[in-house]
Order: C-alpha cells, then sequence, then structure tokens
C-alpha cells in the first residue's frame, strides 16, 4: 500500500502547483482587461529589420542549418524587446522553438512556447494564441505526454475554428489523429483523419492534407490488420499526390510495401520500396528530413528479401538502414533493424553474429524502457523553469499598473469591479472543471505506469542471461534445430512481454500462448525433466475474458525452480474453469515438488542470501489492482499439500480474476 499512498500524494503536491499557476494565470487576464478598458492602444511601431531578421532565419531553417536561423532569430527577439513589439516577440520565440523542436530538444521548444504563449494572451490575440496551443501541444506529444498534448490540441482547433482559420483547424485534426494512433486506437483515428480530408475538400487545391489524411488512415488500416482497406487508401493518397505533383510520393510507397510484406506478398513489396527509394532520391536536392525515409524504405526492402529467403539480399539492405539509422539517432528503427539481422543470421546458421544483434536489439529496447524515466525529470524541470518565468513576468505587469494607477483611477470602477468579479468566478469555476478532468487522467496514467513497472519486476534479468548461455550451449554443441525452436520461444516471449507492458489487461489467449512459450524454454534447459499440462474449461471464451499480464508466470517458475527441479518426472498442472456463483475466473498452478518447506531449508543452505521477489511483486499487483477498484476482487491463495503420511507433495497456487470488470 506504500506505493499507492506515494502515488496519490504526488498527485495531490501537482495539483496545487497547478491551482496556484491557473491563479496566477487569472490575475494575468484580470490586470490586462483593466489595461485594455483604461490604458487605450497599443504600441505598434513598425521597423524593416523584423522582416530582415525573420526572411534569413527561414532560409536557414528551410536548408536545415538550425543554429544560424537561431542566431537571426534571437536578433529578432532582442529587437522586439528593445521596441516593446510583443507581437513581433512571440513570432520569433515561434521560430525559435521550431528550430529547438528540429534539433531534438523537445523540453527546450515546449519552454520557449509556454513563453509566448504567456504573452499573447496578455495580447489577447486569438489566432496567435491558437498557434501557440497548438505548439504546445505538439510538443507534449513529442515528450509522450499524450494527455496534455490532445488537451492542448483540442484548445487550439476551438479558437481555429471560431476564427474560420481552416488550415489551422488541419493541423489540430492531424494531430489529434496521431495521438489516438500512438494509443492504439485506430478506429478513432481514422474518424479525425476524415474529419480532416472532408474540412480539406471544402477548399479549392488543398491537396496536401488529403494526402496525408489517406496516408493516415491506411497506416491505421493496416495495424489492423484490413489490407485491402490499406491498399484502397494508399492508392488514393498516390493518385492525389500525382495529381498535385507532389514531388515526393515516399512515404506512401513506404506504406505500400508494408502492406504486401504483411500480405505476404515480398515481390509487389520490393517494388514499392525500390520506387520509395527513387522518390527520395528526386527530392534530395530539395528536402532535408527525408534521412529516416531512406532507412525505412532500406529496411523494409530487407525484410522483403528476408520472406523469399534471400538472406545475403537482406543482409546487405539491412546493413545500409542501420547505418544511416545510427547516423541520425533513429534509435526505435535501430531496434527493430537490429532484430531483424539477428534473424537473418539465424536462418543462415550464423548463430554467433544472430546472439551479438539480438543482444544489440536487447539493449536498445532497455534504453527505449528506461527514456521515459528521464522525460519524466525533464519536464519536472521545464515546469520550474516555466513558473519562475511565469512569476517574474506577473510582477513586471503588476509594476506597470501601480505606474499607470493614476491614470486608471479616472474611469468607472464599478465596471472594473463588476468586470474582474466575472472573470475571476468564470476562471475558477472552469479552473475547477479542468483541474478534476486533469487529475483523472493523471491517476489513471499513472497507474499504469505503475503497473507497468512491477509487470516489468517480475521477469529476472537472470531469465535473459540464462536463455543466452543455453542458446549459446546449444551453438556450441551444434544443435542446429534445437537452437532455432529456442529462439523461436524465447523471442516470443521477449515480444509478448514487451506487447503486454502497454496494456492493464489482456486476452486469455494471450497469456496462456505466454505460458507455453515460457514452459518450452524451460523444459529445454532443465532436459525435458518434466511434464505439463494446460487444461481450459470448455465454457471459457480465451479471447474475451481479460486479465492482468504475467501474472501467472511466477507461479509456474517457482513450481520449476524451487519445487519439481529437485524431484525426477516432476509434474505442472494450470486448471482454469469460471465459479457461476461469484463470476469469477480460477486458475490453479499445481506442482508434485518438494513442498515450500523444504525448499526452503535448502535455499538456506545453499544460497542464504538470496531472496526471491516473485510472488511479493505478485501480491503488490494484486493489491494495486484491488486499490484501484476500492474493494478485493483480485485474490491469491497458497496451500502446501501433502499426503496421508503428512509427507510433502507439492504446492498449489490459485488465482481469482473477476470476469466483465470495468
Amino acid at each position: 500500500m506504500g506505493r499507492q499512498k506515494y502515488i496519490l500524494a504526488d498527485l495531490y503536491s501537482k495539483k496545487t502547483m497547478k491551482v496556484k499557476n491557473s491563479i496566477i494565470h487569472i490575475l494575468i487576464a484580470f490586470l490586462w482587461f483593466s489595461k485594455i478598458i483604461f490604458a487605450g492602444n497599443v504600441d505598434t511601431t513598425k521597423n524593416p529589420l523584423f522582416s530582415q531578421y525573420k526572411e534569413i532565419s527561414q532560409q536557414f531553417y528551410q536548408k536545415g542549418k538550425y543554429d544560424s536561423a537561431i542566431i537571426f532569430i534571437k536578433k529578432g527577439i532582442e529587437l522586439s524587446i528593445r521596441e516593446k513589439n510583443t507581437g513581433k516577440e512571440t513570432d520569433f520565440l515561434g521560430y525559435l522553438s521550431s528550430c529547438m523542436r528540429q534539433k531534438g530538444y523537445n523540453d527546450s521548444a515546449l519552454i520557449i512556447a509556454f513563453k509566448a504563449f504567456t504573452i499573447d494572451k496578455i495580447g489577447g490575440d486569438e489566432k496567435k494564441i491558437a498557434s501557440d496551443l497548438y505548439r504546445i501541444g505538439k510538443y507534449y506529444g513529442a515528450l509522450s505526454d499524450l494527455t496534455k498534448g490532445y488537451d492542448y490540441t483540442l484548445k487550439a482547433f476551438n479558437l481555429y475554428e471560431k476564427n474560420k482559420d481552416m488550415l489551422g483547424q488541419l493541423n489540430c485534426l492531424g494531430e489529434m489523429a496521431y495521438v489516438y494512433a500512438t494509443l492504439k486506437k485506430h478506429e478513432v483515428s481514422i474518424e479525425y483523419n476524415l474529419k480532416a480530408i472532408n474540412l480539406a475538400q471544402e477548399a479549392k487545391e488543398m491537396y496536401l492534407p488529403q494526402i496525408r489524411g489517406y496516408a493516415n488512415i491506411a497506416a491505421s488500416y493496416s495495424e489492423l490488420k484490413q489490407f485491402n482497406k490499406a491498399l484502397e487508401y494508399n492508392n488514393k493518397a498516390l493518385a492525389l499526390s500525382r495529381k498535385a505533383g507532389q514531388t515526393d510520393t515516399s512515404v506512401i510507397y513506404i506504406n505500400m510495401g508494408v502492406t504486401y510484406n504483411a500480405l505476404h506478398q515480398p515481390i509487389h513489396a520490393i517494388d514499392y520500396f525500390k520506387q520509395a527509394l527513387e522518390s527520395i532520391r528526386q527530392c534530395k536536392k530539395f528536402e532535408t528530413n527525408i534521412n529516416e525515409s531512406q532507412a525505412t524504405a532500406s529496411y523494409g526492402l530487407g525484410h522483403s528479401y528476408y520472406l523469399m529467403n534471400y538472406f545475403s539480399k537482406a543482409e546487405s539492405h539491412l546493413l545500409y538502414a542501420l547505418q544511416i539509422a545510427r547516423k541520425h539517432n533513429f534509435v526505435m528503427l535501430m531496434g527493430e533493424i537490429n532484430k531483424e539481422l539477428s534473424d537473418v543470421y539465424s536462418k543462415q546458421g550464423k548463430f554467433e553474429k544472430a546472439i551479438e544483434y539480438f543482444k544489440y536489439y536487447h539493449d536498445i529496447s532497455d534504453t527505449l524502457l528506461s527514456a521515459s524515466n528521464i522525460e519524466a525529470l525533464t519536464k519536472n524541470e521545464m515546469q520550474y523553469k516555466f513558473d519562475k518565468q511565469d512569476q517574474q513576468r506577473l510582477a513586471d505587469q503588476q509594476k506597470k499598473d501601480l505606474e499607470n494607477k493614476a491614470d486608471m483611477e479616472k474611469k468607472s470602477k464599478i465596471i472594473y469591479l463588476l468586470s474582474a468579479v466575472a472573470i475571476f468566478f468564470t476562471g475558477i469555476s472552469l479552473i475547477i472543471y479542468l483541474i478534476y478532468r486533469q487529475a483523472k487522467l493523471q491517476n489513471q496514467h499513472r497507474e499504469l505506469m505503475t503497473e507497468n513497472r512491477l509487470m516489468r519486476a517480475q521477469m529476472s534479468p537472470h531469465f535473459i542471461f540464462n536463455s543466452l548461455n543455453s542458446i549459446q550451449k546449444l551453438v556450441l554443441e551444434d544443435k542446429n534445430e534445437s537452437v532455432l525452436s529456442y529462439l523461436h520461444d524465447f523471442s516470443s516471449v521477449l515480444r509478448i512481454m514487451l506487447d503486454n507492458s502497454f496494456h492493464a489487461l489482456v486476452p486469455l489467449e494471450n497469456e496462456i500462448s505466454f505460458i507455453k512459450h515460457y514452459v518450452s524454454l524451460e523444459k529445454l534447459r532443465f532436459n525435458n525433466d518434466f511434464r505439463f499440462n494446460i487444461n481450459v474449461h470448455k465454457d471459457i471464451n480465451e479471447y474475451t475474458i481479460k486479465i492482468p499480464p504475467m501474472l501467472i508466470q511466477p507461479a509456474i517458475e517457482n513450481a520449476i525452480k524451487h519445487g519439481i527441479a529437485y524431484k525426477a518426472a516432476g509434474i505442472i498442472a494450470i486448471d482454469f474453469w469460471i465459479e457461476e456463483k461469484t463470476n469469477c475466473l480460477h486458475c490453479m498452478v499445481e506442482d508434485t515438488g518438494i513442498g515450500r518447506k523444504k525448499s526452503k531449508e535448502l535455499k538456506m543452505n545453499t544460497s542464504p542470501k538470496h531472496e526471491s521477489r516473485g510472488m511479493e511483486l505478485i501480491h503488490d499487483r494484486i493489491s494495486l489492482h484491488n486499490f484501484k477498484r476500492k474493494k478485493d476482487f483480485y485474490a491469491i491463495h497458497i496451500t502446501d499439500l501433502y499426503d496421508c503420511n503428512n509427507q510433502a507433495t507439492g504446492t498449489k497456487v490459485e488465482y481469482v480474476f473477476p470476469i466483465n470488470l470495468n
């Protein structure tokens, strides 16, 4: 329960900080409103240097020379501050944040975007505010905070719609579609892309948003394994792209290639990947950000040749793709390519290289898992810096208001007071609602992250190293068929582990598949020295019933390592059945091992300092699920088995899972 209390306390402290920031924003709006009433016109002085700095910086930006662009952008910011032109200042801040985003400094880009947003909010220009909100939402998405990204993008969309800015609406719809696609909610993503397409069709000559929408819909249908639909929308994107005279159609060709590979038609896939590379070569002198497409297309070619068993060609294209990915630090793509190379070398019988590249893939996977923690720390630092800047700007604004106090007193205080009260209570009501909704979403996200950390901690690193050692042993013994079988089970276990880490609940069929692959690995390690059987009652629908992933595996691991490992010809039996009275799924893991008492005695003699935390983590995860529901739905019971002579005959572990629990 300690972890849950910590999570709630942390959330409460952040909610308090958000209330303070929101009240500061209300005060800023309060002061701005009074300034509009009493202060008169705002200075709109123009200077030709503004347009020159803007033009030069944009030329450098389009050429990908972001450091050079930043030099002239900063000159524009300095000039804006000197001339007290806040409109130009926020324009250049927007350009600066875009440069930082292109350089990969997402946290710095977000800080700068917030600074522009704070200034524009005081100025009251809704079009500029909408642009700031869209930019902030996009940067939050880059930092993997999809909840905040979606909220800011939605606010931007509402302002763009209010001001009838069609291009702004299209950008927001595309970003919201991207968020849902990232969350694997492809049906919703398709709806947003269709809205964008329909909106673009209302305007003449707006082809690019339609092309992007069709291509994104095709990608979503590929993820949903509706490949005919994917091909249909890819062809629409390609036809419209040709009609519009677009030179770079590489992304569409890549999508086509991926779809044909999924349809097991690698010959057609190869043709599209080659067309993608040709499109990239033709556009290289005009475009700067095409390296990822080039690496992806080469990777697709390698995978196609792998499917056709042309392993030498596959190796050549994959190594070229890996070279590009390493040069530009495309981390996720590097992981996929290393995994594919491991499979290629395994098929060629080059098992040492297969293991080498699989280790690269494993290291990258670990890096991606730990990257979320680094991003969380970065966002906390960013919030602190922004709050500090916001308070300073508020202090400056208050100072200006005090200097104009004599002039302000000449105006009608009654209007001032009524307006202030209206703004205050409207703002407070809105803030209470937004804080409640944001807190609820953040709490759900944090609970899911805690569940994932506990779940990943269950699989001991020793399991991975033991498996790699077993593979090495089989390679040295020249048992090629066993190596391939072992590699298949091992990669399946790791793939399921990674897939399941994104879900709080998975279908029972997935969990049973994971158990079978895991037990196959253990049987090979123990020379098939034990028997294993699994029985699922006929009334159970394995595809609709969902349970927390990887909750049963530690009980099986304990049964093998601490039970039947010390006993010849041991048996592990797993039974699933439904108890209609309680509407609960029961799972029983029973072994014929030496029992917990004897196992504990042996462990004290061999490794007294080592403590197994597998079952402890199971209890932690069950406690987390029950805490979220404020009731004990999930349960686990462990029973020691004895014969009539009071001799230990094994151990029985019984799980209880609720069915149809929302």
